[in-house]
């Protein structure tokens, strides 16, 4: 990735976006929290998206933009692929950039052994405020 939120990307990614298969996630947030980074994966980032739906992220691409203070921001889009298993083809900030409101302990093994953690692009049906 380089330092504008774009990444290089394969001919099928490429071929998603030139015909219109891509994937594009516009988001508006006053809100975020942090989970610390396990297992190398990158920190993860929960995002208010309604009253009662939150929007995980997590990703190494997330940390480097993060340090850059592009992200997490107030708005925000996402670009990804949409056949290739949602790999992340780019991110763009339009808004401020938004501090976390907390950080959150990275997932345990035993959360990973029971299936108990949150997956990169998963939408949750909760509140923000109940995330822990």
């Amino acid at each position: 990735m380089n330092k504008n939120g774009e990444i290089g990307w394969n001919k099928k990614v490429e071929n998603e976006i030139k015909y219109g298969k891509a994937q594009v996630l516009n988001i508006e947030t006053e809100k975020v929290i942090k989970r610390a980074e396990t297992y190398d994966l990158g920190s993860g980032f929960y995002i208010k998206v309604s009253e009662n739906e939150t929007l995980y992220l997590q990703g190494q691409y997330y940390d480097e933009l993060q340090y850059s203070r592009k992200f997490p921001n107030t708005n925000f889009e996402i670009v990804r692929s949409n056949l290739t298993q949602n790999e992340l083809i780019a991110i763009y900030s339009f808004g401020k950039y938004l501090k976390p409101e907390k950080k959150l302990k990275p997932f345990t093994k035993e959360q990973y052994e029971k299936n108990e953690v949150d997956y990169d692009g998963d939408l949750l049906n909760i509140p923000i405020d109940e995330i822990k």
